[in-house]
């Protein structure tokens, strides 16, 4: 992989797509333990629409960006698009792996970060709730590489003043987008909500975006 420089055990979770909040009786898409009755999460949202037929899936475009400043950052990432493959398949593009200055919180170690593009299956014909699996399988690889990801994946830390508290990691993956999909809740936001405040996402993935991805999102390039 190219660097370019700038200045400056098995997964504890899964996806419960029928855990019900008894006050409303809807469905939700809980990350739960092991256990399916504990619940970490439960959101508002109405009941979800069903999984779709595998001979019936059709192929969406799902851009990630992943992040590294602690340890072989390089092979942290490598390891990353790894896992990912595993789940999705081989990648269909990859960015320049970029060396850029930690933003939203001060540290000695410098970021590589890169964009990746995959081609992937549908899961069901709710965006939401294929993102929440989504979501689900890029936190079991962040564990598996040595980051720490809190139980209840919406409580982050947060200052006195309400904003979030970021820390050094071994990798970071964020969903940028899924398809032409806009919409979501404080468990998973598509399009990432901060794409266009962060230069180390928005290099990259001008780098890779298809033309598509350009007309369907014409705020970011």
């Amino acid at each position: 992989m190219r660097v370019d420089n700038q200045k400056a055990a098995k997964s504890r979770f899964h996806v419960n797509a029928r855990a019900k909040k008894p006050e409303t009786g809807k469905i939700a898409c809980a990350l739960t333990e092991k256990s399916p009755g504990t619940a970490v999460y439960v959101s508002t949202r109405k009941a979800a629409s069903p999984v779709i037929p595998s001979e019936a899936k059709e192929s969406i475009d799902l851009y990630l960006s992943l992040g590294s400043n602690l340890g072989d950052r390089e092979a942290n990432i490598k390891a990353a698009l790894t896992a990912l493959n595993r789940s999705y398949g081989r990648y269909k593009r990859l960015s320049r792996i970029i060396e850029t200055a930690p933003e939203g919180f001060d540290s000695p170690n410098a970021f590589l970060n890169c964009v990746v593009r995959y081609r992937v299956k549908r899961w069901s014909d709710d965006n939401w709730l294929d993102c929440c699996h989504i979501l689900s399988r890029i936190k079991e690889i962040e564990r598996r590489l040595g980051r720490d990801v809190p139980e209840q994946y919406d409580a982050v830390e947060r200052d006195a003043a309400g904003r979030r508290v970021y820390h050094d990691r071994p990798i970071d993956i964020d969903i940028l987008f899924y398809g032409d999909y806009r919409g979501g809740d404080s468990l998973v936001t598509v399009p990432h909500p901060r794409i266009a405040e962060r230069g180390f996402v928005l290099r990259p993935l001008r780098e890779i975006a298809t033309q598509t991805l350009r007309k369907q999102f014409p705020e970011y390039f």
